[in-house]
């Protein structure tokens, strides 16, 4: 299902290139058109991927923090819109030292902060095999993801329940949240990753401007205050995919309560 350049060989890594020579010949001959699927869902690993009928298409994940290559992302997504990345995974930078060694997760990419995922009561995800989604359903009927991320937390995090659901509509993306803590010591803080340009001049929405694609984010704004940090790009391996800049856009909760949840609809929208 890869792209073939002129030779017939996949692109990809070299490990995927060697592979492939032993099929060249098939390659070649075969040309079937490629048909996207609506959704798929990968059991073990717990992630799925999901297409809506105006060009997007979502990826979110369960699983747990002790994965082969883990990042501290129980329970993030990443939305593209005609194939072009709006909300996303940073990624990961030029291998070091830290990358496979005890300090890993002191590196920035790694962390939950860095993902499209709460920070609770200052806290994000601790990494290891115990801190895990539960509760994990997908349905494929209605184009729904769900679970409860509670667990991929810490002790100090204070959260009892956390669920997030991801639903495809016909014409937008609706995400919620719904959670429950056991104490209060900062704001609930909801983080999104993007490259693109962001406009938050009207209150309660966000456009992003993404490689000459717009989508619009709703949220509620008498619920949360917003906030727009840039994490500049000084790593070669990132700056050859997003650029100088990434943005992280935090939503931060205004009230102390120990209950509450919202809703963020993303649809696209033309540019002003």
């Amino acid at each position: 299902n890869q792209l073939k350049n002129n030779i017939g060989i996949p692109d990809g890594d070299i490990l995927d290139i060697l592979q492939s020579l032993l099929y060249r010949k098939e390659f070649m001959a075969d040309d079937t058109p490629y048909e996207s699927a609506a959704c798929t869902w990968y059991v073990g690993a717990e992630i799925c991927h999901m297409r809506g009928g105006t060009g997007f298409m979502l990826a979110a994940k369960g699983g747990h923090n002790g994965e082969s290559h883990n990042h501290n992302d129980v329970g993030s997504f990443i939305l593209y819109l005609n194939s072009t990345p709006v909300f996303i995974d940073p990624g990961v930078g030029t291998y070091e030292r830290k990358t496979f060694g005890r300090e890993r997760y002191s590196v920035w990419t790694m962390q939950s902060a860095f993902h499209n995922l709460p920070e609770i009561n200052g806290k994000g995800q601790c990494h290891g095999a115990a801190y895990k989604a539960a509760d994990v359903v997908f349905d494929a009927g209605c184009l729904c993801f769900s679970l409860d991320l509670a667990k991929a937390y810490p002790r100090e995090a204070g959260v009892k329940k956390w669920v997030r659901n991801y639903r495809m509509e016909s014409d937008s993306v609706v995400i919620t949240d719904a959670y429950s803590l056991s104490g209060f010591r900062e704001p609930v803080r909801i983080r999104f990753m993007t490259w693109g340009i962001i406009d938050v001049s009207e209150p309660g929405t966000v456009v992003i401007s993404a490689g000459g694609e717009n989508v619009r984010m709703t949220y509620d704004n008498t619920a949360f205050s917003i906030s727009i940090d840039a994490i500049e790009i000084d790593d070669r391996r990132l700056y050859d995919v997003w650029g100088g800049r990434i943005y992280r856009l935090t939503l931060e909760a205004r009230s102390e309560s120990l209950r509450g949840g919202c809703t963020y609809v993303i649809s696209r929208c033309l540019p002003k």
